[in-house]
């Protein structure tokens, strides 16, 4: 009853966050977070077996009471925002209520991880744009000069001989930050042993993230300044996003397999 209760009040939020994930770039990775959330419950379905339920009806109620409130609150305001990040709120008070404190606990970083698929992280990455923009310019016109292309950057803007390019907000890398870090978290958290080693691999995730956009800028200069056909702005554009962001992550599970003492195959959690 309390699975059907949740999927009814929370049937119109989840139409909501897929139509997000389906519609804004920023959040395509949606689609990843529970498939993975799923798996890390599923790796530890043998510890979970192991525990006693003991349901905690008065923390659970609790954590309830306050996810269905924000619930309600945000449908009151039409804030559609506060009514998604009360999801992870209410599984964890549905949780506690059925199965206890423990076993909260060892689920408490899958469902924790489910914040990733909530279309909020503008709130954090907004005033990051500016500075990864330029960045970014940065990073490609020092590339494009590597290669021999002459080039000078005026702000946001990279001065070719045959055209001048602009490293606008939808490219200042930062919505592949966010993908890149929800894909680096749970790789950290499997296959490495040690604060160290997880930071280390959080904060490659970052760097491979500034240096593919910035990758991509000088990509785009370079087929501008040789004359390659085609609108920029078109549909080669988005494949050259995905050719980048393809290099990236090949460039993160490198990294994952540099830092990892063992087979990733191998890894329990």
């Amino acid at each position: 009853m309390l699975l059907a209760g949740l999927g009814f009040s929370y049937a119109h939020v989840l139409k909501a966050i897929v139509a997000q994930w389906w519609t804004n770039n920023l959040y395509s990775y949606g689609f990843l977070i529970p498939p993975i959330s799923l798996y890390l419950i599923w790796l530890r379905r043998e510890t979970i077996r192991l525990l006693r339920p003991r349901p905690n009806c008065m923390g659970g109620g609790t954590l309830l009471g306050v996810g269905f409130t924000m619930l309600i609150l945000g449908h009151s305001g039409s804030i559609l925002a506060i009514q998604e990040l009360s999801l992870p709120v209410t599984l964890s008070g549905l949780v506690l209520t059925l199965l206890g404190t423990q076993v909260l606990k060892s689920l408490a970083f899958p469902l924790a991880y489910l914040l990733f698929m909530i279309p909020v992280w503008e709130i954090l990455t907004d005033h990051l744009h500016l500075p990864f923009q330029l960045l970014s310019a940065t990073i490609g016109l020092v590339l494009l000069q590597v290669v021999g292309i002459p080039a000078f950057r005026d702000g946001l803007y990279i001065e070719l001989p045959r055209i001048t390019l602009e490293v606008a907000q939808v490219c200042s890398g930062v919505n592949y930050l966010i993908a890149v870090i929800a894909i680096g978290v749970p790789l950290a958290l499997l296959f490495l042993h040690g604060w160290r080693r997880r930071a280390l691999l959080l904060g490659l995730s970052i760097v491979i993230a500034t240096l593919s956009n910035g990758l991509r800028v000088a990509l785009i200069g370079l087929l501008a300044h040789y004359g390659f056909p085609g609108d920029i702005h078109g549909p080669f554009h988005v494949l050259q996003g995905i050719l980048v962001s393809m290099i990236g992550y090949a460039a993160l599970f490198a990294g994952l397999l540099l830092l990892s003492n063992r087979s990733p195959f191998a890894a329990r959690p």
